[in-house]
């Protein structure tokens, strides 16, 4: 769960006004399965691009700001491959495919630093 906060940093949340993120909808429920407010409702204040993710501006119990990822709650339609997959694929094409591009980059970068120490321990022999 996002942490809380009494206070945002509103020159760092661009508006564009062709891509508006609000509509009337006025509340939403937290349905990530590991999140403590499982199941519990929010008033919608806004919902916004922070930090490159999107996110649901509330109010918590004591009247502090709290931006929510948009994807832990029951706020958008279900992701299609989810519905689709109904539970018999545990990773999205997409999503793999990401992690092997990470994953050969980080060899590659461990690989570049296993050489250059290689190559200085046997300039030091």
């Amino acid at each position: 769960m996002e942490e809380c906060h009494s206070f945002f940093r509103p020159a760092l949340w661009k508006r564009f006004s062709n891509a508006a993120l609000s509509d009337n909808r006025g509340t939403f429920i937290i349905t990530h399965p590991f999140s403590p407010l499982k199941g519990k409702e929010f008033k919608l204040v806004e919902r916004r691009s922070c930090w490159g993710e999107d996110r649901l501006l509330s109010f918590d119990e004591n009247g502090d700001t709290c931006l929510i990822l948009t994807s832990w709650t029951d706020y958008l339609p279900p992701d299609p491959f989810v519905s689709i997959s109904n539970g018999r694929a545990d990773f999205r094409y997409e999503d793999l495919a990401c992690l092997k591009e990470t994953l050969l980059m980080t060899e590659e970068k461990l690989s570049i630093q296993l050489c250059q120490s290689v190559n200085t321990i046997m300039s030091k022999t």
